[in-house]
């Protein structure tokens, strides 16, 4: 169970496909006297070898980065260690890290991956 900034809670469950199909058709549940939103949580693999995103470390193609600092690249230090403004591997900008949700590669790769996920759960005739 989390707590957002605004009070709000939310948790997460896993479900089998055809139920969690179920659940989003539905779209809201009632949990005791709650009424409670339902939407698809949608997470995207993770390479830790070029620490890029949509694939495993065994299908990596990509550079070694294994070994690089998180927050700009260099080899030598780890991130809480980095005095250095964040640069993002994936976009190739400044002001934010690889991981971070505000890099636009890292957005419009979750916005493939929700749009495949919701066809996917698509119940059978829709």
């Amino acid at each position: 169970m989390n707590t957002n900034q605004s009070s709000n809670q939310s948790a997460t469950i896993a479900v089998q496909q055809g139920f969690g199909s179920k659940l989003l058709t539905l779209s809201k549940i009632k949990i005791g006297w709650s009424t409670c939103r339902v939407k698809l949580r949608v997470q995207l693999t993770r390479c830790y070898r070029c620490l890029e995103y949509g694939h495993w470390t065994a299908d990596c193609k990509g550079p070694d980065r294994s070994r690089c600092c998180m927050n700009c690249g260099s080899i030598g230090h780890q991130a809480k260690q980095c005095s250095v403004e964040p640069q993002c591997f994936s976009c190739n900008e400044t002001g934010h890290r690889m991981d971070n949700a505000g890099c636009p590669k890292y957005r419009e790769l979750l916005e493939q991956h929700r749009k495949k996920l919701t066809e996917i759960n698509k119940p059978n005739g829709q």
